[in-house]
């Protein structure tokens, strides 16, 4: 998904049906979103944990075509 170079604020609709799967309230939500929203999004991981509990961790901030860094 790197060299797809696709920003977070373009994934929107799918990061609010996450954000509902999760329960986590919009306005939190938003305090993370807002400051990132037009970063490059990396890649998604997720399983289970050593307690049995879901969880999804969403990666950005990478540059597709070259793989550096992008500094804030």
């Amino acid at each position: 998904m790197y060299r797809a170079n696709l920003l977070l604020n373009e994934l929107y609709p799918f990061l609010l049906d996450i954000m509902k799967h999760y329960s986590i309230p919009a306005e939190e939500f938003h305090v993370l979103y807002e400051p990132v929203k037009s970063q490059i999004f990396g890649h998604l991981s997720g399983g289970i944990d050593r307690q049995d509990r879901d969880f999804l961790t969403i990666y950005f901030g990478v540059k597709g075509s070259t793989g550096t860094l992008i500094d804030k």
